[in-house]
């Protein structure tokens, strides 16, 4: 199932999921959730902080969140696995507003990229265990 899901400064009201698939887009959801509230505690909660480069990816994050606001625009753009394991691509579109800005500077960067995103079941949550290309969520570059 493709959909689009556009986050600004507050994440509706979800549906309940229907299957693995559905429970696992609502994780994501919640992250991009996070970055429009400006919340870098909210976007890693879902992810597990034993996942490879996790370090780096939270200092991103912050830098980030520190430097612009964020808004995101995701379609899904393929969903496969099982009901404990399952791969999500995603077409991420970030829009980064920057904060406290002079009235000459350049103020706004926009990024698009398919992000692979590894989900897997640990008792009633998901967690996430890999996200590609994790520079996606490093610092914009306002120059």
């Amino acid at each position: 199932m493709r959909r689009r899901v556009f986050l600004g400064g507050m994440l509706g009201a979800w549906a309940a999921a229907a299957d693995s698939g559905d429970e696992a887009w609502a994780a994501v959801a919640a992250m991009a959730a996070g970055l429009a509230e400006d919340n870098a505690e909210a976007f890693l909660k879902p992810i597990d902080r034993r996942m490879a480069g996790y370090g780096e990816l939270e200092r991103n994050v912050r830098a980030m969140l520190d430097q612009a606001e964020a808004r995101s625009s995701i379609e899904a753009l393929s969903s496969v696995g099982q009901d404990e394991t399952r791969t999500l691509v995603l077409d991420w579109e970030l829009h980064l507003k920057r904060k406290n800005v002079a009235h000459d500077e350049p103020r706004i960067v926009t990024r698009e990229e398919a992000v692979t995103v590894e989900l897997r079941k640990v008792g009633k949550k998901w967690l996430v265990g890999g996200i590609e290309p994790a520079g996606f969520f490093a610092p914009p570059n306002f120059g």
